[in-house]
């Protein structure tokens, strides 16, 4: 029997900028356990290393015997020598808890004084409700020491550091799949997210039975960056499920369009910045004239252009490549450009009153059939739509411009 997702099942949920600015939050300064997701004040006491100079990527870490021998994760050998990379690839992609303690042992010394680093880090940060008693999150029952704690609050000033100071971990986490150990091992990402919700990059997941389902979230769209923090669900799918939702109904209600943090750039007014806006403020720079009134002319022509052109580019830079090209896929990305894109454009480029989209193209699919010997007459039109397209995507869209009576049509092959 199948059950639906429970959209309130979790313990603290906080979802916000990162800048700062908090958009919801519920229950987020009550203190739960972290499981897994303590790894990111481990992974990031080891880029400080690498920052310092002290050790590098590719610095050899023998594993020891302890290391090897705890739970869950990819099967480190006792005495074997992995690097630095290997080891942070195995804690951040596939929570791996002996790759995190052999990077605790390494660069702490020890696992107590590792600890103890851990917990003045989160000092240093301002983060006082997170208490560190593992460089893995493991309980007590195992650990034989304390919880590892903390709220969502301070997971969420955490995870801003992180996007903003330490941008190598997102080159680790947004990593569906990677290989450590010269190619020999393969390592698999605790995030489903990734993938599946567009956008999506980061930061690290956790579950144990009194910790429940934890999950950090970072997802990225047209330049503008969000953080989603979730502890304490029952289930995986529900905190997957919720994790989607928030991410979606952050960038089509908006939110994203005054947050401007600029990756890797200071948070400047440099209007010669190179990084400077997103898409829709050149698609709109571009698209609009004045003339000697001073009032906004949409020229049309050129629009359909640039919206076409834009989709296209949107598609290439945040879905070619990481994506599965499948009907629930494309339906994910045409729900994506109709609620947050057309939605930027309303009501100045593209009229507020008209239902703008974006769509699998019907007719397209039905030549794509009839091409490949098959009848498209005996299918239903769902059939037509979940027809495989291989490498190419057929839309279609429906729009209209402001101060036009014109309802244009998009044809977009990609």
């Amino acid at each position: 029997m199948a059950f639906s997702e429970d959209y309130f099942d979790y313990k603290a949920l906080l979802v916000g900028d990162v800048n700062g600015n908090i958009i919801k939050e519920d229950n987020s300064s009550t203190v739960r356990p972290l499981a897994s997701v303590t790894k990111i004040m481990t992974v990031i006491l080891t880029m400080d290393k690498i920052k310092s100079g002290q050790i590098s990527y590719d610095t050899k870490v023998t594993v020891s015997a302890k290391a090897a021998k705890v739970p869950y994760g990819v099967t480190l050998v006792a005495g074997k020598q992995y690097t630095v990379r290997d080891l942070l690839k195995a804690t951040i992609i596939k929570s791996s808890n002996n790759a995190a303690y052999a990077l605790g042992e390494f660069v702490g010394g020890s696992i107590p004084n590792f600890v103890n680093m851990m917990n003045q880090k989160a000092q240093q940060f301002g983060l006082y409700s997170l208490r560190y008693c593992s460089p893995n999150g493991l309980p007590p029952s195992y650990t034989g020491s304390c919880m590892d704690q903390g709220n969502a609050r301070d997971l969420y000033k955490l995870a801003q550091i992180v996007v903003k100071d330490y941008s190598d971990y997102l080159n680790f986490s947004r990593n569906k799949v990677d290989y450590i150990d010269n190619g020999n091992t393969k390592v698999s990402s605790t995030n489903t997210l990734l993938g599946n919700v567009i956008g999506v990059d980061g930061l690290k997941t956790g579950y144990h039975d009194a910790a429940g389902s934890n999950i950090v979230l970072t997802a990225i769209r047209d330049g503008n960056r969000m953080i989603t923090v979730i502890l304490g669900s029952a289930h995986a799918k529900d905190r997957n499920a919720i994790g989607a939702r928030e991410i979606n109904e952050y960038y089509a209600n908006g939110y994203g369009r005054n947050n401007n943090y600029v990756q890797n750039t200071n948070n400047n007014n440099n209007n010669s910045s190179p990084n400077k806006g997103n898409k829709i403020s050149q698609f709109f720079n571009s698209l609009v004239g004045r003339n000697s009134d001073g009032t906004r002319k949409i020229k049309v022509v050129e629009g359909m252009g640039f919206v076409t052109d834009d989709i296209k580019n949107t598609f290439r830079n945040y879905w070619l490549g990481i994506y599965i090209c499948d009907y629930n896929n494309k339906m994910n990305f045409c729900s994506n450009v109709t609620k947050v894109y057309f939605k930027e454009m309303a009501p100045n480029v593209l009229s507020g009153d008209y239902d703008n989209k974006i769509e699998i193209d019907l007719e397209a699919q039905k030549r794509l059939i009839v091409l490949e010997g098959k009848d498209s007459e005996e299918m239903t039109e769902m059939e037509i739509l979940k027809y495989p397209s291989g490498d190419d995507v057929f839309l279609t869209g429906d729009v209209r411009f402001s101060d036009t009576m014109a309802n244009l049509s998009l044809i977009i092959k990609m």
